[in-house]
């Protein structure tokens, strides 16, 4: 079991460094973090995690908390929290029973996983034979005693690391018929199930699909064996369980790699306690990779008797319901019956003239249009994708409203538009960014006076978004200088006035959803640090003397933000000192400023 030394926890220093000029900061994480000293040094549940984020940090150890493996009802075998478990809690660190690394973030290959288990003998482990689901329900009949510690891994020639990845992929106990009767009999629901079950789309997770995997190509064209000692059913088994069981995804943490001086490369495994773990496309645990082994804390507060839930989806998590329904029956074979799939499907005929249609408007011809725009640098493009954006995204967060949907359900279907928000924020972000290279703006003009109107209306909630953006002022200033080829200084300040609220409109939005649906995620702490870093820039800009009150909004707008990056980093790094929290929020502003948030994802404002 893995624990730190009492020596390495953190005193904090006596004198509280300035952060910017200001002490509130840095008073805010102390107060928020609880630097607990060690009172059992084999818990990790009584440590700071710094030490994990240093390059000393020796591989983590197999470590299973409050949680065990039992029978559930509908679903098969889950991992169930046998205590109550507090967002941030370590519930698990899991050591491969074999993992490839690929340092040139070459794509993943699942076939080359199964060559390097049945070449080094693997597949003869215990969990292989016994636990791991293999699409059988024989396979779900046994059930693993977390409390045996190392015992599965004693005929384990050990992990094998040589050069590869692939996809996120978790075995499923789930029968693929069971559909819950109180959602069937929904309105809507069943119809859309029974549709799904005729068509099949394949998804795409953090990586490239294990879904095809094949056997080796000597034994797929008839021959008897894969190699020496290992028969053509056996590889078959074993593909499948890799199929099902191997979690792969294109990069390590870049942050935590950052702070390990290690290189963060591409990688695909299995890791066995993890693979007892099912899925919610909501789910109240996340999952990485640190050093070789995975580390799953929970997202969120679980009561004793709750079901510990993982995200097999990857990217297609963020898309509408009846995509992420599709993906999971075709790649995982069951339908997905979680609390979120539910309210989606059950509020569907709410919201879907905005919803789907929208989505695909983006996916097929706004996306497409705006990269066209972008290349060219055609202000005039960006502005059209993004003046049809704005209309759109009002109309969607109007419909919520109209329809009164609850909150949780909003931010269910704002998660599933996380593409339209992305690209609207890229579209505000493109246009500031080309009208200073095109035209240059003056800072005067840019002063605090000129912020007020957008700031305190966006704050007090007084109008949504497309709305307030779409004020009279600015409809006069765009009437004005549409048919002209460029736009004056004063129209300029206007318009990034208007996208600058816009955008942080749209990330803190966007924020929220993910905080809801993949808390913990790196693109919840990479949102969380990209909007703690605007309110922050926002703050520190402009000091008119008549603007007290603007700059007190300012400040609480750092503070919430403040707050909000504190909250995300926990759920996924744990307790970690003042220090090491704002080191890991820099770095996850910093080392994605120019890179995709989540495979396939649009690159973030920054």
């Amino acid at each position: 079991m893995y624990s730190l030394n009492s020596s390495k926890i953190l005193t904090l220093p006596s004198s509280t460094p300035t952060f910017h000029g200001k002490h509130i900061w840095f008073e805010r994480l102390n107060r928020a973090f609880t630097v607990l000293r060690a009172t059992d040094a084999q818990d990790p549940q009584t440590l700071t995690y710094d030490h994990w984020y240093s390059p000393t940090c020796p591989p983590l150890k197999r470590y299973v908390g409050r949680v065990e493996v039992k029978v559930l009802e509908g679903k098969g075998r889950g991992v169930v929290a046998t205590q109550d478990l507090a967002q941030g809690d370590l519930i698990m660190v899991s050591e491969p029973l074999a993992i490839l690394r690929d340092p040139d973030g070459q794509r993943p290959d699942g076939e080359a996983l199964v060559d390097a288990i049945l070449e080094q003998g693997t597949h003869k482990n215990r969990w292989f034979e016994e636990f791991l689901y293999d699409g059988t329900p024989k396979s779900t009949k046994s059930i693993p005693d977390f409390r045996e510690g190392s015992d599965h891994y004693a005929e384990s020639p050990g992990p094998a690391d040589t050069s590869t990845t692939s996809s996120s992929e978790q075995s499923s106990d789930v029968d693929p018929s069971s559909v819950p009767e109180t959602v069937t009999k929904k309105s809507g629901v069943q119809s859309v199930l029974k549709r799904l079950s005729k068509q099949g789309k394949s998804g795409a997770g953090f990586g490239v699909k294990t879904s095809t995997i094949k056997i080796k190509s000597g034994t797929s064209s008839g021959g008897d064996d894969v190699m020496k000692g290992v028969d053509r059913a056996t590889a078959k088994r074993v593909a499948k369980i890799v199929k099902f069981n191997c979690f792969g995804d294109a990069h390590d943490d870049r942050a935590a790699a950052s702070c390990r001086q290690e290189t963060a490369t591409s990688h695909i495994g299995v890791w066995p306690e993890m693979s007892m773990l099912n899925h919610s496309c909501a789910p109240n645990a996340i999952n990485y990779v640190l050093g070789n082994s995975i580390v799953i804390r929970a997202a969120g507060s679980i009561k004793a008797g709750d079901e510990v839930t993982i995200s097999y989806l990857g990217r297609p998590q963020l898309v509408p319901v009846e995509m992420r329904i599709e993906t999971l029956r075709e790649d995982y074979g069951f339908t997905c019956e979680c609390e979120r799939c539910t309210a989606e499907l059950v509020h569907m005929d709410k919201v879907q003239g905005h919803y789907e249609e929208l989505y695909s408007r983006v996916a097929e011809d706004l996306g497409p249009l705006f990269n066209r725009a972008l290349k060219s640098k055609d202000v005039e493009g960006i502005m059209a994708v993004r003046d049809e954006l704005r209309n759109a995204t009002s109309n969607l967060f109007s419909s919520f409203r109209k329809s009164f949907l609850q909150p949780q359900t909003r931010l269910f279907y704002t998660a599933s538009m996380y593409d339209v928000l992305e690209l609207h924020m890229e579209c505000e972000d493109a246009f500031m960014a080309i009208s200073k290279e095109q035209h240059g703006t003056m800072a005067s003009l840019h002063s605090d006076k000129a912020l007020s109107h957008a700031v305190v209306e966006e704050i007090s909630g007084e109008a949504s978004v497309g709305n307030r953006h779409a004020g009279s002022k600015t409809q006069e200033t765009r009437t004005s200088t549409s048919t002209a080829p460029v736009l004056s200084d004063l129209a300029i300040v206007q318009e990034e006035t208007t996208a600058t609220a816009i955008i942080d409109h749209a990330l803190m939005q966007a924020l929220k959803s993910i905080q809801e649906v993949s808390p913990g995620s790196d693109l919840h702490v990479i949102l969380a640090s990209k909007y703690f870093k605007r309110m922050q820039l926002e703050s520190q800009g402009g000091n008119d003397d008549h603007s007290t009150f603007l700059q007190d909004l300012k400040r609480k707008r750092m503070d919430a933000s403040l707050d909000l990056a504190i909250q995300a980093h926990l759920c996924r790094y744990g307790s970690t000192s003042t220090e090491m929290s704002m080191k890991l929020i820099n770095l996850n502003n910093r080392l994605y400023e120019n890179v995709d948030a989540v495979e396939g994802a649009c690159v973030l404002p920054h």
